[in-house]
């Protein structure tokens, strides 16, 4: 081809390059041009192909890609970069609409979730009884789900999250890295706060003075760990923090840098995260590995601690999306998208994971009213006012069962107003009709609905009228004896449950060893582990 024929050509393709896209190409942008087509098959191509010819050969876009990077600016490259998307025809991808979406479903459950939680203890056992995780979990959601969400919705998103680079305005890249930067702090500082909620709700439930050993050393090293990645990140630029968002296009009127890899960082961050969900989940599982109880109960117990599990799951998911998206840079306002998309999960499926077993209490302590009211309302229909041997038999209730029982001693282990709470009002009306030989009932003492995991009801008894406590469920009461154990051992019956009785002085003494203090407190440990908070 002739050099005046050539020249002619490439003048021609520059302008239809220029045309096509609306766009004003830079100077350097079109020498690459220029020089890449003289040396691609394209140049010998009539002008109603040459377009198409420039969009599909590879040889020509790498040519002209490499002359780009090293002969313009970033910013200039990018909008390049967009001349040549749209010459070609593509259309920029936007997929950030799902991400707004998943963030409003996740967020409200998580803070109504996180507030059923913190006020039904407050309400029900006292606003003494909040513990340091549910605290944890309160900071999570002011200053984590709360923010975390406004910037989202406000902030990255509208500004190009999940969209092209080379489609997103130059000034709105500044404002993403801003709130991207803003939200990348949060989520490290909010993961580190989760797994303190975990390990201090586990020091509560767990007697064990070994394990709680281990729990504190574990809060010291999340705790460190947690305060040097949230200070790495904030602190990272200088000599001021707009760095981070001002100097990416590396332009020179700017001072300031970056000296630390960001995805390095959230890879090293993800990865003590793995490793803390796993040492923590198996420390609750080895002790219940330990404790006698049923398979059922067991398996139970052993479900709702994994629950867990499904936050470590989206760790280690996020670890792989990390690791494949490190090195695309190029395109960070549509690679960063699902990033923060599984961020954004971990963090909604720990508060709701953190929050479990108070719901399963205020789920147990609905079904249990509405159950004992449609009870209440069905035997009243059928059979008239209820019997006292009928409420002794729904006094023995499973407390899982919902329809009746009292709180397990567990409970009061760890809320000591809970008995009080769930303290039964009703009134023996008349004794049993067929009351035991040597045995006289008080009307006027109240009965209290037990179960298996019974606790001492004291209510209305003076301090020396209540010796101990039997595992069955039956309160013995012996009249004069004091605590030095001066006046000789009652008769104890337990086939009327639920009632206090006065004993014959006469009768043997009963065996302390099966009735005694280590059955309360076995009984209370396992009650613990159940999760029950």
């Amino acid at each position: 081809m002739k050099l005046p024929h050539l020249l002619l050509v490439l003048a021609l393709a520059t302008l239809c390059l220029a045309q096509a896209t609306d766009v004003q190409l830079p100077a350097c942008a079109t020498t690459c041009s220029i020089k890449a087509l003289a040396k691609s098959a394209c140049a010998t191509q009539p002008l109603t192909s040459m377009r198409e010819c420039m969009c599909t050969d590879a040889d020509f876009m790498t040519e002209s890609t490499a002359c780009v990077k090293v002969n313009c600016t970033v910013k200039e490259g990018l909008v390049a970069l967009r001349a040549s998307k749209l010459m070609c025809g593509e259309t920029p991808r936007d997929e950030g609409w799902y991400y707004r979406i998943i963030v409003l479903v996740f967020s409200p459950i998580a803070c109504v979730l996180a507030a059923i939680r913190v006020l039904s203890k407050a309400f029900v056992m006292g606003w003494n009884q909040l513990g340091l995780d549910d605290l944890c979990i309160t900071i999570v959601i002011v200053t984590g789900i709360i923010p975390a969400t406004i910037v989202t919705l406000n902030g990255t998103i509208p500004n190009g999250l999940g969209v092209d680079i080379w489609a997103v305005p130059v000034d709105h890249i500044y404002q993403f890295l801003k709130f991207h930067f803003i939200v990348t702090i949060i989520f490290f500082f909010q993961v580190g706060m989760l797994k303190l909620a975990l390990l201090f709700f586990l020091i509560r439930i767990f007697l064990d003075r070994t394990v709680k050993r281990l729990l504190w050393a574990t809060v010291a090293v999340v705790s460190t760990f947690t305060t040097i990645t949230t200070l790495t990140m904030a602190l990272q630029c200088y000599p001021r923090t707009e760095a981070f968002w001002m100097s990416w296009d590396g332009s020179p009127e700017y001072q300031g840098e970056c000296k630390i890899d960001v995805t390095a960082l959230s890879l090293s961050n993800a990865s003590f995260s793995v490793i803390a969900d796993i040492w923590m989940l198996a420390i609750p599982l080895w002790k219940l590995r330990k404790l006698q109880l049923q398979k059922k109960k067991k398996l139970s117990v052993a479900a709702m601690f994994a629950m867990g599990t499904f936050s470590t799951i989206i760790s280690c998911y996020r670890i792989h999306i990390l690791s494949h998206g490190r090195n695309s840079h190029d395109n960070f306002t549509y690679t960063e998208l699902p990033i923060s998309l599984w961020s954004v999960v971990e963090l909604m499926v720990g508060v709701i994971c953190a929050c479990m077993p108070a719901m399963r209490l205020v789920s147990v302590q609905i079904f249990h009213k509405v159950s004992h009211t449609i009870t209440q309302s069905a035997s009243r229909k059928s059979q008239g006012p209820t019997s006292a041997r009928d409420k002794m038999v729904l006094s023995d209730r499973d407390p899982e069962d919902g329809l009746g029982g009292a709180v397990p001693l567990a409970m009061q282990n760890l809320y000591p107003g809970m008995a009080a709470a769930y303290r039964l009002q009703d009134e023996l009306s008349k004794p049993p009709p067929t009351a035991p030989r040597n045995v006289v009932t008080r009307e006027e003492v109240r009965s209290v609905r037990t179960t298996r995991d019974a606790f001492a009801a004291s209510k209305g008894l003076d301090d020396d009228q209540v010796s101990l406590v039997d595992v069955r469920g039956v309160k013995h009461v012996m009249p004069g004896r004091s605590r030095t154990g001066s006046a000789p051992a009652g008769n104890y019956s337990a086939k009327h449950r639920g009632m206090n009785a006065l004993p014959y002085p006469d009768a043997p003494e009963p065996n302390r060893d099966e009735v005694g203090c280590p059955a309360v407190r076995k009984l209370g440990l396992i009650g613990s582990a159940a999760g029950l908070s």
